[in-house]
């Protein structure tokens, strides 16, 4: 029979970083809770539109955003059991069922809500990287752009159906 040797006895206590997460609304980055945003197009002109960046379908802009938050924090983990050594890392377990990898506890309560904290400022950054993928002011000038040809479309064709009306009063004159 093998005995491996192991880093950590049973009942040692190490900690390991927690954070409960959940999803916040926020005000809309892009119209800041207007519902509405103006884009300037290339000959000065300006238009007002909803907003896209908080748009909820048929619903329309709602002037927030939903976003993930954490708040970090470090949780005690007191060694109960070892669960398994797989690809070379330990897989231990405390006396309440949860498990953890070995190499992801903490010696000290401080590097464990330090790793916490570096974790939610990743979510942070993570959230900031969705708004700038979005992209929102090209999808804005497209609904400028759309509007301005339905507008320019209709307006012709309501002249066409005004001569039809007005054609045999023009020529009785």
């Amino acid at each position: 029979m093998t005995i491996l040797n192991t880093p950590f006895k049973i009942d040692d206590l190490y900690w390991r970083e927690a954070g409960s997460h959940r999803q916040v609304t926020v005000e809309c980055p892009m119209c800041c809770g207007q519902r509405y945003v103006t884009v300037t197009i290339g000959t000065g002109e300006q238009y007002t539109v909803e907003c896209e960046a908080c748009g909820a379908g048929y619903l329309g802009p709602q002037g927030v955003i939903t976003e993930y938050d954490v708040t970090p924090k470090a949780e005690k983990f007191i060694i109960a059991e070892v669960k398994e050594w797989r690809d070379k890392r330990w897989s231990v377990a405390d006396a309440y069922g949860q498990t953890a990898y070995f190499d992801t506890l903490y010696k000290t309560e401080a590097e464990a809500l330090a790793a916490s904290e570096k974790r939610a400022a990743e979510l942070v950054e993570s959230n900031m990287a969705n708004r700038r993928k979005k992209k929102y002011g090209k999808v804005s000038s497209w609904t400028v752009l759309y509007h301005k040809r339905q507008i320019t479309d209709f307006e012709r064709q309501i002249a066409w159906h005004q001569a039809k009306i007005d054609a045999k009063g023009a020529g009785e004159k």
